[in-house]
């Protein structure tokens, strides 16, 4: 097994494991990424054991990204260039030493439209700490004519103009001096981390300027929402520490790989991570056709200790609560489905099955207070890692839309068959009557983020959900 990690103190904080993790099961590579905590006085021999004790590399965080450089064999260019080391790779024993947020901060705006209709390439840079630097880097690398750099104290800004002499640097307060000049700004303070405020008037940049913060706590930072409320494009920073990622994954778990392939970055990726993040759980849909085995996963989860918001409960518990609402709104509108002061399912369905109408007009009724359950459930479960959202009719309602990933429980159409005619008071008839109600069984395995096959055993869809849930993260928390 491939095995790296990430390195820092503290590190707890860290949300790499998340973004490899989710590569390793995605791309079916047996490999392991984790944290581990190193003090200052740990940091030289565990660099030196790395080959020893089997690790591919790590990534490197505060504050060891400079003070592992001396600790390296050889350092690549970026990293002399930018002076901190955020990426390790072991080969043949030489521990390599690279530095990949220029190149993360690089792709993030290469992938953003905004960025591609600039042409001046003149940029304005606030702040002057380790992460400036590798700002500062990768625009030089893009091709930017200017780039000026202003920070509080001058010393600092001077350190890196000592580096990267094509730049201009001032102080901070100097930011109406240069505002008319640049077509991109870039914030690499932390002055609204805590409550602060830049010195910074948006108004005075040009219109359609382009406005990126490093930060992605929150995804829109006062900083960014400064810029939108003056009608500017922006960019936010999960991006860049998603981006970052990609070197060093190619270094431990790819290295010779033919064909090439590489992680996929989309934007349900991009949520996921960012859930992770602010620790929020993810919304796992969960559906399968009649006889498929959901509820049988749905019990998995469950005794794994999982959250499971049942769509078919809740339903139960709306046709039984005489003083709901839901109740009350059927009763009125389908009094033939009442039956001694209860609702009937057996007479409702008669209803409304066979008239579209009237089935419309029950959803209209039942997905609103449904969609209000789910999301009471959802900030009930706020401090758990993964909530299944047990749906049978999870695309066919487009609940799969608040759903951050979605999974399918398949099996082959003949065992689908012999499990439900095997039910009481099931005929073909009806069998056939209820598969044309349900969306096809392939066009839900091509919608599904995860597809769990329950034609062979109760093991075997157990170890599949057990490797989707790895895949979302719940085995390295």
């Amino acid at each position: 097994m491939q095995t790296a990690c990430v390195i820092g103190n503290p590190i707890d904080h860290s949300i790499s494991p998340y973004i490899h993790q989710f590569w390793l099961h995605q791309l079916g590579i047996d490999g392991a990424y984790n944290r581990q905590l190193v003090s200052d006085d740990q940091l030289s021999g565990f660099i030196q054991d790395m080959p020893k004790n089997g690790l591919q590399g790590c990534n490197v965080t505060l504050p060891h990204k400079v003070a592992v450089m001396p600790l390296c064999h050889k350092l690549t260019i970026h990293a002399k260039r930018v002076g901190a080391v955020n990426t390790i790779w072991v080969d043949n024993g030489v521990i390599w030493g690279d530095n990949s947020d220029w190149w993360g901060f690089n792709q993030n705006i290469l992938h953003n439209t905004h960025f591609k209709k600039i042409t001046r390439r003149s940029a304005i840079i606030l702040g002057a700490g380790g992460s400036a630097r590798a700002v500062v880097y990768g625009l030089i690398k893009l091709g930017f004519s200017q780039i000026i750099l202003l920070n509080r104290t001058m010393e600092r800004a001077q350190d890196i103009k000592k580096i990267f002499p094509q730049i201009v640097v001032d102080s901070l307060d100097k930011f109406d001096k240069y505002a008319n000049m640049a077509n991109f700004l870039v914030n690499c303070t932390s002055a609204y981390m805590n409550g602060g405020a830049l010195q910074c008037d948006f108004a005075k940049l040009p219109a359609g300027c382009l406005v990126h913060d490093i930060s992605y706590k929150p995804l829109i930072t006062p900083f960014l929402q400064g810029a939108i409320n003056a009608g500017l494009p922006v960019i936010d920073g999960l991006g860049m520490l998603i981006y970052q990622a990609i070197p060093g994954f190619k270094k431990w778990f790819l290295a010779g790989e033919l064909p090439i392939i590489k992680p996929k970055i989309t934007q349900k990726f991009k949520n996921y991570i960012y859930k992770r993040a602010l620790k929020q759980p993810i919304i796992l849909g969960l559906t399968g056709s009649i006889g498929m085995g959901k509820s049988t996963i749905a019990e998995m989860a469950r005794q794994m200790g999982l959250p499971v918001v049942d769509s078919d409960a809740m339903v139960h518990d709306i046709y039984n609560n005489p003083q709901g609402t839901g109740f009350q709104l059927i009763a009125q509108t389908f009094p033939e489905s009442l039956e001694g002061g209860q609702i009937n399912r057996a007479k409702l369905g008669a209803a409304v099955f066979a008239n579209r109408e009237k089935l419309q007009r029950l959803e209209a009724i039942l997905h609103p207070i449904l969609r209000q359950k789910r999301n009471d459930m959802v900030a009930q479960y706020a401090n758990q890692p993964i909530i299944l959202f047990d749906v049978p009719l999870l695309f066919e309602r487009a609940i799969d839309k608040e759903c951050d990933f979605t999974m399918v429980v398949s099996a082959t159409a003949e065992i689908q068959r012999q499990r439900v005619l095997a039910r009481p008071q099931m005929t073909p008839e009806k069998f056939a009557n209820i598969c044309k109600s349900q969306m096809p069984d392939n066009e839900k395995r091509q919608k599904a983020d995860f597809i769990i096959d329950s034609s062979t055993n109760k093991e075997h869809a157990q170890e599949q959900l057990v490797k989707i849930l790895k895949t979302l993260g719940v085995a390295i928390l």
